[in-house]
Parts: C-alpha cells; structure tokens; sequence
C-alpha cells in the first residue's frame, strides 16, 4: 500500500520515505492511471502524453482525510506510480494569525522572516 492506495498487482514498492512512496512495474500507464482512477476521488487530473497526476486526492473509503498527489509515469522500460502525501498540518490551536505566520517562519505579508531575530 501507498498512503492506503493499493499498488497493482505485479507492481513493487520501489521507494519509501516518511512523505512519499513510489512502485514500479510493467503494466502500461494508461491501465495504472485507470486504475488509479476507480480507487480515488480527486480534485483535478492532469493527464499528459507520458505522466497522469491526480491532485487533492483521497482514496475511496479512507476516512482518515489524507490528501494525495499521485502521478503515474511512462518511462521507456516500466511504469511509475508515485503517491506524496500532501496532507496539511494541522492548525494548532490558541494561536493568533501572527503567530502562525510566525511559526511557519513567514511575515503576515508573506515575507520570510530573518530567523536571527527570532532567537
């Protein structure tokens, strides 16, 4: 499983890090993107000559409320499935507007803040 996203059978989990897994396998990419698309609700899908993305998605039936990127990608020899979650932290709570632009190491304007003045 990627994020609760079952791979395909036949596919390999080729990488895995703490925010994104990948699996590869010979399937075709547009069978891996179909696939994909009956097992996730997404919120835009980019679908190009050598890559499919599914941005904003959920998988069907996950109640946790984790948030996927997914993209499948045609290389010469296999195909590519790589799922990143994209999940927003959560707010923490008591804080104001400024301290939460301040915590995420940004002015409310946006600007990055300069981090030796905050030590």
């Amino acid at each position: 499983e990627l994020f609760g996203l079952r791979a395909p059978r036949g596919m390999r989990i080729a990488r895995h890090f703490a925010e994104t897994m990948s699996a590869v396998g010979q399937h075709a990419a547009e069978r891996v993107a179909n696939y994909v698309r009956d097992r996730v609700e997404a919120e835009r899908i980019e679908v190009g000559p050598t890559r499919t993305v599914f941005l904003n998605a959920m998988v069907r039936g996950d109640t946790s409320g984790k948030r996927l990127r997914i993209e499948v990608i045609q290389h010469p020899s296999r195909t590519e499935l790589v799922v990143r979650d994209v999940t927003p932290q959560p707010i923490e709570p008591g804080l104001t507007e400024a301290e939460r632009w301040q915590k995420a190491g940004l002015s409310p304007t946006g600007e990055q803040l300069n981090l030796q003045t905050l030590h």
